[in-house]
């Protein structure tokens, strides 16, 4: 508020826009899984991944002999429509011949919380997603019973304006709040300008 007391920030869901918005100044930058090719518009700065946790209430009786088995025969919670990506988690479960029961879909990460605290339903999400919930809701933490592949993240600006200095500000706050949530690649944090 100090440096910029007009500012405004506004955290938007793009969807399939993508690229687009960013290209066409609708958004500054975005935050998302890293791919291989992009637009040569765009420049990706990978910034972590994200590990996986599940996530059950305090008194979920699948604690007291937490593995597969319970993984597999307890009611999950799920984030988004069914089959609108490739999903790590069903992937792992499934080259183990692994199946989870999603009882309820939600559309956004905000509703998982509320509905873990008031029932028996398991979450395997990526713990940043979580982390600032578990006490506020009562909530635990497992380790998933099965490796699930971390999820490699990047933030993507406009060649633009990425040398703009409002927007190398913006990128450094945003940088700094999104660090702790992330686990570090092998490589660090690299600014990338390989492109499609």
């Amino acid at each position: 508020r100090a440096a910029a007391p007009q500012a405004q920030l506004e955290w938007l869901d793009i969807g399939v826009k993508n690229f687009a918005a960013l290209l066409d100044g609708e958004v500054d930058l975005m935050i998302g899984p890293s791919l291989t090719n992009w637009h040569p518009g765009v420049e990706a700065l990978q910034i972590g991944r994200l590990e996986w946790r599940c996530f059950v209430s305090q008194n979920h009786p699948a604690q007291d002999d937490w593995g597969v088995d319970a993984w597999s025969l307890w009611p999950h919670i799920q984030v988004g429509l069914p089959d609108a990506q490739r999903n790590p988690v069903d992937e792992a479960a499934s080259s183990l011949g692994l199946r989870r029961k999603i009882a309820v879909r939600v559309p956004s990460f905000s509703a998982v919380a509320p509905a873990l605290s008031e029932s028996h339903l398991i979450a395997t999400l990526p713990h940043a997603v979580m982390r600032s919930q578990l006490r506020a809701w009562g909530l635990a933490e497992l380790p998933t019973p099965f490796d699930v592949s971390p999820i490699d993240h990047a933030l993507y600006v406009a060649r633009r304006t990425s040398k703009d200095e409002a927007q190398q500000w913006f990128k450094s706050l945003v940088l700094s709040a999104i660090h702790p949530f992330m686990s570090e690649t092998g490589s660090g944090l690299q600014l990338s300008n390989a492109h499609a």
